[in-house]
């Protein structure tokens, strides 16, 4: 009976400790500061769910909405953000991302993708070699005038070499995968 009365306390003080860790108006201040650049974004707060509403101009700013709504610990975020991009002919449009695509800044590793648009919501297909180059991709797609979706079918290929460092199972050790080039016999050292 005392262990369970013990257990009862402990969960009662933890509850009151989650509650008292969640404030909706230091939600909600914190939130509508890190928001204030976006002057039609409005932010309620309730019960520690953030209600997120307005309209912004380009799916960048959604993405980065959502992003910054999400690091201030509400229990969970409702975005009600339209994105009011300007309607853009989809050839035109997945025409411009195949062009911005291709010869995007940071090509050190590549990454071969494909779009296509409908009324907006633009679908990229393809494979990258690792997450950032996928990152890279979207990033560029959503900053895009015109784009008022994204639907992301991007395959993430690590390289051999950056699933072995991640530790994913399958790797083999590179120099094991590339051997170093012959260098000839090699010669003990003599202990003086």
């Amino acid at each position: 009976m005392i262990q369970r009365t013990a257990v009862f306390g402990l969960l009662l003080i933890l509850a009151g400790a989650t509650a008292m860790a969640c404030s909706n108006a230091d939600l909600r201040a914190g939130l509508t500061k890190d928001l204030a650049k976006y002057k039609t974004v409005r932010v309620a707060v309730d019960d520690c769910t953030a209600t997120i509403s307005g309209s912004v101009p380009r799916y960048s700013d959604w993405l980065s909405i959502q992003h910054k709504a999400s690091k201030h610990g509400v229990t969970s975020v409702s975005m009600k953000v339209l994105v009011n991009a300007p309607v853009v002919d989809d050839a035109v449009l997945a025409a411009r991302l195949e062009q911005k695509l291709r010869h995007r800044p940071s090509q050190d590793i590549s990454g071969g993708f494909t779009v296509t648009a409908d009324r907006g919501t633009v679908t990229v297909t393809g494979r990258a070699d690792s997450t950032m180059v996928h990152d890279d991709a979207i990033g560029l797609v959503a900053s895009t005038r015109g784009v008022r979706d994204i639907v992301d079918h991007i395959k993430v290929d690590e390289l051999p070499e950056v699933k072995m460092l991640l530790g994913q199972q399958g790797t083999q050790n590179p120099v094991a995968q590339y051997p170093p080039d012959y260098v000839g016999p090699t010669v003990p050292r003599i202990k003086p």
